[in-house]
C-alpha cells in the first residue's frame, strides 16, 4: 500500500503479484480476492487495465483455461463496469469449479449489481451448500432479496431457516418478527419480538 501511495506503480504491481502468488500457494481465498482487487485497481488507476485485458483473455481461453487469468479477467470487466462480461467469465469459472465459494460470492454480487435478483438468489442457495458454516447468513440474505421481490412467504421461510440454524440472534428474531407482522400473524410476530428482546 505504501508503494501505491508513492505512485511506484511497477513495484506496487510486482508486490501485489507476489501477494497473489503467496495467497494461491496458501489457498487463502480472502487474501486472493484482496490482492486481485488491489492489482486490478492499480491497473485501472494507471490506465493499463484495458491493455492487459487481452492477455488475461488469451490465457483464460487456453485449453485448459488458466484459472488465475480468468479471475483477473472477470475482476477487470467488473472494474470497467462491464458486468455482463464479468458474469459470463464467472459462470465459465464455475464450470471448472462448481463449488468455488469465492466465485459464487462475486457472481452473486455481480447479479445484485445488475438487479438480476433471481440469479443472485440462486448463487446464495449454492453458497449455502458450498459453505454450510455460513448458511445462516446466506439464508438471511435470501430472505432480504425475496422481500425486495415482494415474495413475503418465501422470505419468511428463509428467515425461519436462518433462525433455526442458531445461535440465537436478536436481529434475526427481529427480522422474523417483521415478516410475521407483514403476514399479519401477530401471535408469531409478538413471540419473535419477545425472543429478540430476551437476547
Amino acid at each position: 500500500l505504501l508503494l501505491e501511495r508513492r505512485q511506484l506503480v511497477t513495484e506496487a504491481l510486482n508486490g501485489w503479484q507476489d501477494v497473489l502468488e503467496l495467497a494461491r500457494r496458501k489457498k487463502n481465498d480472502s487474501q486472493l480476492r484482496e490482492a486481485r482487487a488491489h492489482f486490478i485497481d492499480i491497473l485501472h488507476r494507471t490506465y493499463q487495465l484495458r491493455s492487459r485485458m487481452d492477455g488475461f483473455r488469451m490465457a483464460f481461453e487456453q485449453t485448459p483455461p488458466n484459472w488465475d487469468a480468468g479471475t483477473l479477467l472477470a475482476e477487470g470487466y467488473a472494474k470497467l463496469n462491464l458486468l455482463e462480461q464479468a458474469a459470463a467469465v464467472y459462470r465459465r469459472l464455475l464450470q471448472e469449479r462448481p463449488n468455488d465459494v469465492g466465485v459464487l460470492t462475486v457472481l452473486e454480487e455481480t447479479y445484485r449489481k445488475q438487479r438480476k435478483i433471481p440469479r443472485a438468489i440462486e448463487m446464495l442457495k449454492a453458497l449455502a451448500v458450498a459453505d454450510p458454516t455460513r448458511a445462516k447468513e446466506y439464508f438471511q440474505r435470501i430472505a432480504t432479496l425475496e422481500l425486495q421481490r415482494f415474495n413475503d412467504r418465501v422470505a419468511l421461510d428463509y428467515a425461519q431457516k436462518a433462525v433455526a440454524l442458531g445461535p440465537p440472534d436478536a436481529k434475526a428474531y427481529e427480522r422474523l418478527g417483521d415478516l410475521f407482522e407483514k403476514q399479519e400473524d401477530f401471535t408469531k410476530a409478538i413471540h419473535a419480538y419477545e425472543k429478540a428482546l430476551q437476547l
